[in-house]
Formats: structure tokens, sequence, C-alpha cells
């Protein structure tokens, strides 16, 4: 049987590799130990720089987790602040009390992560407690009863502020709180009050 040399080289290369997990993490401490190394002690050296400035960092991190719940396309899991502090518990625990764990940054992601998860759930149960319905859908031609809460013109158009609502086709609890209507600019706008 022929063999090429590429074919017994892959062979080698490939069979360390196919020995089990433990001989492949073998490979990779000996190849990039020390660079990790470096890298571990530059990041720990960092964290350790910010220190003093712990307080200041948390209320980035808090703000981040605010940005992050109002980033989401839809509305995000209810319960996601608390589900992402919980971990960042899990891990600064791990980072403190776990002897298998030696890397220091371990409590600085989990200090990170349960800040912006509190800042997640503060900005969910903000949201939810002004939470009013909202109109989702198109309504057909119905009666509306409210009080003109503003009125604006603009060159093209008029916008009026409806408030104190009663829509016909709406139970009251499905009612919104406010309504904005544009209206065409030859149609007038109507007293506020």
């Amino acid at each position: 049987m022929w063999v090429s040399m590429a074919d017994s080289t892959a062979e080698s290369s490939l069979g360390s590799w196919t020995k089990g997990p433990r001989a492949a993490i073998g490979r990779v401490r000996t190849q990039y130990g020390p660079v990790l190394g470096n890298l571990r002690a530059v990041i720990s050296g960092a964290i350790a720089e910010q220190a003093p400035r712990a307080f200041v960092w948390s209320v980035v991190g808090f703000a981040a987790g605010i940005v992050l719940f109002f980033s989401w396309m839809t509305d995000p899991p209810r319960g996601l602040g608390p589900v992402i502090a919980g971990i960042g518990a899990g891990l600064l625990w791990l980072g403190r009390y776990s002897p298998r764990v030696k890397f220091t940054g371990m409590n600085f992601v989990g200090t990170a992560l349960i800040v912006i998860g509190a800042g997640h759930g503060a900005a969910e149960l903000r949201t939810a407690h002004v939470a009013t319905p909202l109109l989702t859908r198109m309504m057909p031609a119905t009666e509306i009863h409210g009080r003109v809460g503003e009125a604006e013109i603009h060159p093209a158009s008029g916008r009026v502020l409806l408030e104190d609502l009663s829509i016909a086709a709406l139970a009251p609890e499905a009612t919104p709180v406010r309504l904005r209507l544009t209206l065409p600019a030859t149609s007038g706008l109507p007293r506020v009050g």
C-alpha cells in the first residue's frame, strides 16, 4: 500500500487530538500556556488598577443593563434580569470559593453580570409599572370621546392629543390612556380642554 507524506503527517497530528480531551487540553496548555498566562496577568492587573473606581463602573454596568433591556427588538423574556444576575452570582461564588478556578477575573465577570442584571431588572420593573394598553391593530371607523389635551398645527397637518378616552369598540381596560391623532391641515384644530 502506498502512503503519501501528507497522509502520515495528518494522521500523526490528528492522533494526539483523538486520544481524548485530556490530551487535547494538554497540547493547548503546552502550546498556548505562556500566552494565556500573560493575558491572564494583564487582565488581572487592569482589573486591580480599576478597583478604586468600582462604584463608577457599577453605574456604567447598571446603565448597560438598562440599554440591554431597551435594545431588544421585542419584549425580552420576563425575569431575564434576575437570571443574568443569578449567573453572575454563581460566577462570583466560583471565583471566590472554588479551589479549581484560579482566574481572578471571574470575580470581575460575576460582579459585572450582577450589576448588568440589576439594571436590566430595574428597567423591566419600571416598564411593567408604567405599562398602558396600546392600539396594536388598525381599527374600523368608530366613535371616540375624549378631552383634547394638546393641539399643534404643522404645515401639512394638525396633531391632536386626546385624554380621558372612551372608545366604543374597546373595553375600558383595553382603552389607551392617550391617543394621538393626525388631522389634515384643512380640517382645523379643536379647542384644548
